[in-house]
């Protein structure tokens, strides 16, 4: 595989290494995950029937927000120009700043839209890659699908699926690799662990830019 085609592999690893770390800092710091919304939504019928009023509106305003940036990437994929991935790279950047600066005497749910609202975004436009649908922000159908393609590979012997078994697992791997390099972080630093994720924001940007200059080239040839 040449480097313009392993490329957009490369940046899907790289943001499945920044969905890790939201998702750890967000279990470690606030006990919730805010990458995913499902308990969320659970919660939302929990709170209106035992009357909790203010938890309700608090997880009403995460559900929207993660609707909003499934929105917003669904009409600027249709209507911009621009390359949407760097949308998401400035997005995660100014929603680690707003993370840290959030007061700490604010409800949880407020702390976490920051992260609901760019992981969100990030799943719309960073959503696979290698002609595999997988998202870079949780892990439960990439587990999933790794365990099948593996079956099929080791228990019917079918190699076909080889090259998804070592993308899902790649995925896992790099998602994981994320966890483990903000929590140690998290452990030195505590809540400054939160600007740690600018430098897979980085690399992400500079290999995006690669992949743009590398397209521009083959077009030309």
């Amino acid at each position: 595989m040449k480097r313009l085609d392993r490329m957009p592999t490369y940046i899907h690893m790289t943001m499945a290494f920044m969905g890790g770390l939201w998702g750890a800092y967000s279990v470690v710091q606030w006990t919730n995950l805010g990458n995913a919304h499902t308990t969320n939504l659970i919660k939302i019928v929990l709170r209106l029937i035992d009357g909790d009023w203010l938890e309700f509106a608090l997880c009403v305003g995460s559900a929207f927000l993660y609707f909003l940036a499934f929105a917003l990437s669904a009409y600027w994929s249709k209507h911009s120009k621009s390359d949407l991935r760097y949308a998401v790279i400035i997005v995660e950047a100014v929603s680690l700043a707003a993370v840290y600066f959030f007061p700490q005497n604010w409800p949880v749910y407020t702390r976490l839209y920051p992260c609901v609202f760019a992981t969100a975004f990030q799943w719309s436009i960073f959503c696979g890659a290698q002609g595999f649908n997988c998202a870079t922000i949780f892990n439960s159908n990439n587990y999933r699908q790794f365990s099948s393609s593996f079956a099929e590979v080791y228990l019917n012997k079918d190699p076909s699926f080889r090259p998804k078994m070592k993308f899902f697992g790649c995925t896992l791997l790099f998602y994981h690799f994320g966890v483990v390099y903000v929590y140690l972080i998290l452990k030195a630093f505590s809540s400054y662990a939160i600007w740690s994720g600018l430098l897979p924001l980085v690399v992400a940007a500079v290999m995006i830019h690669l992949h743009r200059k590398e397209l521009a080239v083959a077009k030309v040839e």
